[in-house]
């Protein structure tokens, strides 16, 4: 039997260890009998076999070894191997789970697969079938690993430019609304269509607030939000600012932390705290459902319900990647069909009958 030569060096595979070191590989089974080949088998193929009889033990020695794989009896007394299944994605999700049953039960199999199983032995099977089992399993327990270091390795990333711009932004000790125009010149050189959209909906906000006869205060605050509200995508990787292809639900979700990276940023800075709360509520939505709080309603403060149908609209009168940008009379459309679930409907009602507001 070819033993199993590992694609990636053992560190990475195991979380440690020398090269010399087999893999290890937990087998569960209350049969004697069967823990025996298993076992015997696993090492033919050039890991080490770790043998238990049963979900708690195996759980117990998973919390104390690298373990790559996993050999599960469905059916043992106490604890079962879905038991034993679930505490592995909890605990130990890089582990890889095959689960081993007599039954040819359809309904077993599909509850198998949607809690992450990689693959099935069927008793009575040969060496064969565990040899491919076995890989298969390294192969899940390998993406596993890689998936969750560069997930690490993300957020450590994401983490480090958050303190550099909180350090960098706290420095210049940021007070007026003069001072946050230069910020944003200094956070945006880069990219001049993020800079002229955000005094574009400065302009709005703005005016729209003022026509609400919103306090100055306000005003004031949601003008720094305004200029500031895209401020947390500075924290995401290069990679995504640029992607114009579909996103993944990883990508998705760190957009969607967006207002949260930028209000975070500003509550660091005393003077900009006002404007923090405003952009982290901006993508709250007025009938529920929004992010990342779903507040609804008065739940979510007027001037984030401005900024929202500000930076909406200025958005749709731009051109993406992906997309021409809209009419005026086709943006207004599209706020007037948002109002009530969307959109806070007075202040869209507000926007709408304002003349020129929306011109460019």
């Amino acid at each position: 039997m070819a033993r199993l030569e590992p694609e990636q060096p053992l560190d990475v595979l195991t979380g440690g260890g020398s090269l010399d070191e087999p893999t290890p590989v937990l087998v569960v089974d209350d049969d004697e009998g069967v823990r025996e080949v298993l076992s015997a088998w696993v090492e033919a193929d050039g890991c080490r076999p770790v043998a238990v009889d049963g979900a708690e033990q195996a759980l117990a020695v998973a919390a104390s070894r690298g373990i790559a794989v996993a050999f599960c009896d469905v059916q043992m007394p106490g604890r079962d191997g879905f038991w034993f299944l679930e505490q592995v994605q909890q605990q130990h999700p890089d582990m890889a789970v095959v689960l081993v049953t007599g039954i040819h039960d359809v309904d077993w199999a599909l509850r198998g697969l949607q809690q992450g199983v990689v693959d099935y032995l069927l008793k009575p099977f040969d060496q064969r079938s565990l040899s491919r089992a076995l890989e298969n399993g390294m192969r899940h327990h390998r993406l596993r690993r890689a998936d969750r270091l560069l997930r690490e390795q993300r957020a450590s990333e994401l983490g480090a430019r958050h303190r550099r711009l909180i350090e960098a932004l706290s420095r210049l000790e940021i007070g007026t609304t003069a001072q946050v125009e230069a910020a944003l010149d200094l956070v945006a050189f880069r990219s001049d269509l993020w800079r002229e959209h955000s005094h574009r909906v400065r302009r709005l906000a703005v005016a729209l607030a003022s026509t609400l006869r919103l306090q100055a205060s306000q005003v004031e605050a949601l003008g720094q939000a305004a200029l500031l509200h895209e401020l947390g995508r500075l924290v995401l990787p290069d990679g995504l600012l640029s992607k114009t292809g579909e996103l993944t639900a990883e990508e998705r979700a760190l957009w969607r932390r967006v207002p949260d990276l930028g209000a975070s940023i500003l509550e660091a800075i005393p003077a900009l705290r006002p404007a923090a709360g405003i952009i982290r509520s901006r993508f709250e939505e007025y009938a529920g459902g929004g992010y990342p709080r779903q507040l609804s309603g008065d739940e979510i403060p007027m001037t984030s319900r401005v900024l929202a149908v500000a930076d909406s609209f200025d958005a749709m009168r731009s051109p993406r990647p992906f997309r021409d940008s809209l009419t005026h009379d086709q943006a207004i459309s599209e706020l007037v069909r948002g109002s009530g679930t969307q959109f806070d409907p007075d202040v869209v009602r507000t926007f709408t009958r304002m003349p020129g507001l929306g011109e460019r």
